[in-house]
């Protein structure tokens, strides 16, 4: 049973990934969330006029007339929620969605990208309740609005630990966080410290977090053996990856395979 606290939002279309040139669309009702990790945007929303920003940045659509992207046509890594109902109405009256002030620099950007994503796959594969939903997202909502205040991380480490996250992502068994703090000249402590200062969790907690959610894609589009794609995200024990995966994302990864269509 959901309590009225939860009641009264409607999740419409989102997206994540490579988008080019311009999007242009008129609401009426309905609010968006966006969100770019890098590169350069141009946005205008409410009759505004063009804001060239450079991400990490995030923004907010409702009703009216926007535009955003690139205006040289080149492709950009797009993210975005769109949702409606008297919910999403109560998040502007009480200032989580401010229309009035829609672009946000995003000072956590490594916080904000995986709180974005942990929602975006929720709703993807239905793996939340409503009100684990929305709960979900006035959390993301919060963090956006804490990004206004935070100070930004400029530094040599932060910018090091900033690119040992990418390559993580990327290749999640491939990178030893010992060597990474090795590598940019600081002790373990001070590593950790930091780390968790840029990403907002500890190293082995991302590492962790890194490994499931590249088998998730892996288990989603290929069919590979489960223990090759163990072996892949780094760990080479099935049964301690099966353990790992079913408690970040609640079901065994042959149950994911099933639910995302493969055999």
């Amino acid at each position: 049973m959901i309590t009225p606290f939860f009641a009264g939002l409607v999740w419409l279309n989102r997206g994540r990934g490579p988008s080019m040139g311009l999007t242009e669309r008129t609401f009426a009702g309905r609010f968006g969330l966006n969100y770019a990790h890098d590169g350069d945007i141009e946005i205008a929303c409410g009759g505004r006029a063009p804001l060239r920003v450079a991400g990490p940045v995030a923004w907010f659509t409702s009703s009216g007339h926007f535009v955003y992207g690139r205006p040289d046509g080149n492709s950009w890594n797009n993210r975005f929620l769109n949702f409606a109902g008297p919910r999403a109405e109560a998040f502007v009256h009480d200032g989580l969605l401010e229309v009035q002030q829609p672009v946000i620099p995003v000072r956590q950007p490594e916080v904000v990208r995986a709180a974005f994503d942990a929602l975006y796959d929720q709703l993807e594969h239905g793996r939340a309740d409503a009100a684990g939903l929305v709960h979900e997202l006035e959390g993301l909502l919060l963090l956006l609005q804490r990004q206004r205040s935070e100070p930004a991380l400029k530094s040599r480490l932060a910018a090091g630990i900033s690119a040992c996250c990418q390559r993580l992502r990327r290749a999640p068994a491939a990178v030893d966080v010992a060597v990474e703090a090795e590598t940019l000249g600081v002790s373990a402590a001070t590593f950790r410290r930091w780390f968790l200062r840029v990403t907002g969790m500890p190293p082995h907690r991302y590492v962790l977090q890194a490994r499931m959610e590249r088998a998730a894609v892996l288990l989603s589009t290929t069919t590979q053996p489960i223990k090759r794609i163990a072996e892949q995200v780094g760990m080479g024990d099935q049964y301690q990856f099966a353990k790992r995966f079913r408690r970040q994302y609640r079901m065994t990864p042959s149950l994911w395979r099933a639910e995302g269509g493969q055999s």
